[in-house]
């Protein structure tokens, strides 16, 4: 079954992170490619899905004036670069990446369908607060959402 989940771990002085258990038994790998996120956060990608991902970003770029294609490739690909889970589970993420996304010490992991997204906790709760108003300009204009309409049980019968 899918899942989305987030879960939270410390950075260690060497800039290392474990990877949360359940994260390294559903992507099922030895390694992820690590790369920025538009939203000062960093994103990790299964090496079988970042090709996928790579083409989608090439071929927005192809759209685009050089100088917008080369910001999309300097935003994305260029950063990118593949990190070894060692044997203690964890990854060492590279000081101009823990840099660009503000990672100091607590971290929380985002599984969000084929990848995982890796902010720091304090920058990712203020991320939330920043957009609430946001989301109740979104929710209002989807209308009334029957959260019971899921598929999920609440344990009563109809």
């Amino acid at each position: 079954m899918a899942f989305n989940g987030s879960f939270y771990n410390s950075l260690d002085e060497k800039g290392r992170v474990s990877v949360p258990a359940k994260l390294r038994e559903v992507f099922s790998t030895s390694s992820f490619v690590l790369t920025k996120n538009y939203e000062k956060s960093l994103l990790l990608y299964p090496p079988d899905k970042w090709p996928g991902f790579e083409n989608l970003i090439e071929s927005q770029a192809k759209t685009l004036d050089l100088k917008k294609a080369n910001i999309l490739r300097h935003q994305f690909i260029i950063p990118s670069t593949e990190v070894e889970i060692d044997k203690a589970g964890r990854i060492a993420i590279p000081q101009a990446l823990r840099d660009y996304a503000g990672l100091k010490k607590d971290c929380v992991f985002l599984k969000n369908g084929n990848m995982i997204e890796l902010w720091d906790t304090a920058r990712y709760d203020a991320y939330l607060e920043q957009n609430v108003e946001d989301l109740e300009d979104i929710l209002s204009n989807l209308g009334p959402i029957d959260f019971n309409q899921s598929g999920a049980s609440n344990g009563e019968t109809e």
